[in-house]
């Protein structure tokens, strides 16, 4: 390989060892994806050495701490013109010295991940489910897709994640069809504070779908859903619906969505019972202009905490050199006042650097299946990244990550956030090792442990590579 194709693809890997490591998680192909096609065999091997301040962020640091991780990855994926096949495994060999215990070596982070897609004539199957264990000492909750504010007040114990899914479609290309689904998420805690509990939530869906004709089609959907949480009032939660969706294709350019339908919840707890019947419906108008999409949305349906209507405008485009998407509303639920809501996400790629920023205040429940352990929260999260290119080797980024969650309809008071502020020296060493280097300063604040800080540094080593058997 000559030095200037080697340049060009250290660019790209040095880009995506973020400041935390460098990943060997993959996701699902499709099937009969020719830049995949085959069995390839993915390798990961990443060690970061973190020296910590205020490893707990307690109110008051008890010392400092030294953490040397060591990450092993394993993954495989197999594409055929029909099916497609993934597997990953990983964990993390960790020797850490805190002041709580001097010396301590363990084995953490496990993480199992499968998946599984095959395509026939008129039928798709996709099965998939992943496994997750970690300490939530050294977890830093910003990393996490899926976050809720329990999970931003500082702990010690471990929690294991778990989910899972199947769909069946039928009739894929036909004037009828059928989608059946199932998924579930769980979580469970070890030696964590009380206010971490066990939940699992379960949802099976069927829907039928009819098209009457070219620019007009019906579906009929069925829900069934069970939460269950092993919280101090024993919570359990269960949903049953019937939708009825009107689509109605207006021009190319410009489509309809109708949908009515009837849920019934029923909530008990060790100190009530609750059932309850209510209408649901959603009107979505979406509007397509090129490379610009505009959506529309009312949405009315019953919650856990009762009749919730939203409305929410949201506009998605792709600029010559970026993309630009985001969406305001409001949500409001009966008896209480509007919320406002909203996402942003822009990317900027320039000549001598890449920016991008992520923005989204929410409403998000059990129901969504986002790995939320409690009734609703109000979620607001923000994510900026701004990485300079040196030159063709070397790069310096920047990034701030924040999080607060106001649990129900609250806000202010109760309130739990936490924020990261990082700047880290990032070089390709050679085509498969990356370097990164820096430091991070961390606040947390919550109404248990009140307001804690932490300033810790950190260097990387990560090499990933793919190899076909």
């Amino acid at each position: 390989m000559n030095r200037h194709a080697f340049r060009k693809r250290a660019i790209g890997a040095t880009a995506f060892c973020a400041v935390a490591g460098l990943a060997v998680a993959q996701t699902l192909p499709q099937p009969g994806d020719s830049t995949q096609a085959g069995t390839l065999l993915h390798f990961g091997l990443q060690s970061s050495l973190r020296h910590d301040s205020n490893l707990d962020l307690a109110h008051a640091s008890p010392g400092s701490s030294t953490i040397l991780d060591n990450t092993l990855s394993v993954g495989m994926t197999s594409v055929t013109r029909q099916s497609s096949f993934l597997l990953d495994l990983s964990g993390i060999l960790r020797a850490a010295s805190t002041p709580a215990s001097v010396r301590d070596a363990s084995f953490d982070g496990q993480k199992v991940k499968l998946g599984y897609k095959r395509i026939g004539p008129s039928s798709s199957l996709e099965l998939g489910g992943s496994y997750d264990r970690i300490s939530l000492q050294f977890l830093d909750p910003l990393s996490q897709t899926m976050l809720n504010g329990t999970d931003l007040v500082p702990t010690k114990g471990t929690r294991r994640q778990f989910q899972a899914n199947a769909q069946y479609t039928l009739g894929a290309d036909g004037p009828y069809g059928l989608t059946l689904e199932a998924r579930t998420f769980g979580r469970r805690y070890d030696g964590a504070g009380s206010q971490f509990y066990d939940s699992t939530n379960t949802r099976v869906t069927a829907t039928g779908r009819m098209e009457l004709n070219k620019d007009n089609a019906l579906l009929l959907s069925l829900m069934s859903g069970n939460y269950a949480a092993r919280d101090s009032n024993a919570t359990h939660e269960r949903q049953q619906s019937v939708a009825l969706t009107f689509g109605h294709n207006i021009d190319k350019d410009n489509q309809l969505k109708l949908t009515v339908g009837l849920l019934r919840q029923k909530i008990d707890s060790l100190t009530s019972t609750s059932n309850r019947t209510r209408p649901l419906f959603t009107v979505v108008y979406a509007h397509s202009n090129g490379s610009a999409t505009q959506t529309a949305t009312l949405d009315h349906r019953l919650t856990p905490s009762g009749n919730r209507d939203t409305l929410t405008f949201q506009h998605r485009t792709d600029l010559p050199t970026g993309l630009l998407s985001f969406m305001i509303g409001a949500s409001r639920t009966e008896g209480r006042s509007a919320q406002a809501i909203g996402a942003l996400d822009y990317v900027l790629d320039g000549p001598r650097g890449r920016f991008s920023v992520r923005l989204s205040r929410s409403v998000s429940s059990p129901w969504d299946l986002t790995g939320l352990d409690t009734q609703e929260e109000l979620l607001t999260r923000a994510a900026a990244s701004y990485r300079v290119h040196v030159n063709e080797l070397t790069g310096l980024r920047f990034t701030v990550d924040f999080a607060r969650s106001d649990p129900g309809n609250s806000s202010g008071g109760n309130s739990t956030q936490a924020s990261n502020v990082t700047a880290a020296y990032e070089r390709a060493l050679t085509r498969d090792w990356q370097l990164s280097a820096g430091l991070t300063h961390r606040n947390r604040r919550d109404p248990v442990s009140g307001a804690a800080a932490g300033n810790a540094v950190f260097l990387t080593l990560a090499r990933s590579f793919s190899i076909r058997p």
